[in-house]
């Protein structure tokens, strides 16, 4: 991915989150003119920049450079705190919940 591919992938998320260049920097606890500095050079920012604005979006550097040709999910905060904490468990628990899961799914409201 190049820079323009970067900067242009970056200006859709926000646009999709319907924020501002304002709001997005404000959410992710940078000043306005670095991103906007950014856009006017065509530069990338900095990783820990980039990571700042992609936590502000609930997204992973891994999940924005991801091709989403493959057909790659996103998975939000609360998914991977999900996940994270099912790796922890032994065997039959993983298997118990799973079961659960299923077991959820067939009885939830439409």
């Amino acid at each position: 991915m190049n820079e323009l591919e970067i900067l242009n992938k970056l200006e859709k998320i926000r646009k999709e989150k319907g924020w501002s260049r304002y709001q997005l920097s404000k959410y992710a606890g940078i000043t306005p003119s670095t991103l906007s500095n950014a856009i006017k050079r065509g530069t990338i920012p900095s990783i820990p920049t980039l990571n700042a604005f992609l936590e502000a979006c609930n997204m992973t550097l891994a999940q924005f450079f991801d091709n989403e040709d493959k057909g790659s999910v996103r998975i939000n905060n609360k998914e991977l705190d999900l996940i994270n904490n099912f790796r922890l468990l032994d065997n039959d628990l993983k298997e118990d919940v799973f079961k659960l899961i299923i077991t959820l799914n067939k009885y939830k409201k439409v």
